[in-house]
């Protein structure tokens, strides 16, 4: 399979990343819990993924449910006028060209389309799937951290790093272990959950495991792509457990960082989104795919 050309998608999803970054906003770092109003499409249900389900929430629109315009008005509604949409990237696979390429041989293409928020449109009520009426309330705090707690049992050794009391929050490659404060270094056990599976996150990456470059100089460009990588996989699992993220301290400087390091490769916030999900499923014990950066197809939006 070959490496997935850059295209529109790409940049589409690059200059909204950049724009809600430099605002001010990381849409991988949210204060509040997701797991009961993940970001899906009202028609389909179906949850969205990847990068997908980081920028939507991020965008703070109201609902959790987003649709397609062609959607709306099969439900008897509109878009607002003067609304604007959001980008929802899906993967498409082109057969190769290459010469002597076999039928079977494919080029995975990423294409986008546009969503627009139920807070956005103009639909009846009685129009509307039942599901639109549902209330989510967010996970009780004691169940977020049982849940935290699973989610660890099924990653630590023997398939995972040890842990060890350390001063600041780092993991080792070379002997594949994690350092961690105190708990109560922490403001709560929500921010401690965050900063673990950040850490975590690094350590699906070396050779046994998911085989990423994870052994990177502070601040160079490598080490850059990485901390994406971690930080949309401690989102990820954040979400699933129902903890939020709190702002980082020194947040300015983080924003700064990522920004530099988004504007090298129009590709990296979704390269770095699909790595994440992969790092994401490994540490919950799930399978881990070829290419999961996102594969909704537009037909069910």
């Amino acid at each position: 399979m070959s490496a997935p050309p850059i295209g529109k998608a790409y940049e589409v999803v690059t200059e909204r990343v950049l724009a809600l970054l430099e605002s001010g906003v990381a849409p991988w770092r949210r204060p509040f819990t997701g797991t009961a109003g993940d970001a899906a499409n009202l028609v389909s249900g179906r949850a969205y993924h990847g990068i997908n389900a980081l920028l939507l929430p991020a965008l703070a629109q109201g609902s959790r449910w987003w649709l397609t315009f062609n959607q709306a008005r099969e439900l008897g509604g509109t878009v607002k006028r003067g609304e604007k949409g959001a980008p929802v990237v899906f993967w498409t696979f082109l057969p190769s060209r290459k010469p002597g390429a076999a039928p079977t041989d494919v080029v995975p293409f990423l294409r986008y389309f546009t969503v627009f928020n139920l807070a956005q449109c103009e639909i009846a009520d009685d129009a509307l799937p039942a599901r639109a009426r549902e209330v989510h309330e967010p996970r009780p705090e004691l169940e977020a951290i049982a849940a935290c707690e699973a989610m660890l049992a099924r990653y630590l050794p023997p398939r995972g790093p040890a842990i060890s009391a350390g001063m600041a929050p780092c993991y080792y490659p070379v002997r594949d272990s994690v350092e961690m404060p105190r708990p109560e270094s922490f403001l709560g056990a929500p921010e401690r959950y965050a900063v673990l599976f950040h850490e975590l996150a690094h350590s699906t990456g070396i050779a046994t495991r998911l085989g990423r470059q994870v052994a990177n100089r502070f601040g160079s460009e490598p080490y850059g792509r990485e901390e994406l990588v971690a930080e949309m996989t401690a989102a990820f699992l954040c979400d699933e457990c129902g903890i939020g993220q709190a702002v980082v301290p020194n947040q300015a400087a983080y924003l700064a960082a990522w920004i530099r390091t988004i504007k090298t490769d129009p590709r990296a916030v979704v390269v770095a989104a699909g790595a994440a999900s992969k790092a994401a499923d490994y540490i919950r014990g799930g399978h881990t795919f070829p290419l999961p950066e996102e594969t909704d197809d537009a037909q069910s939006a």
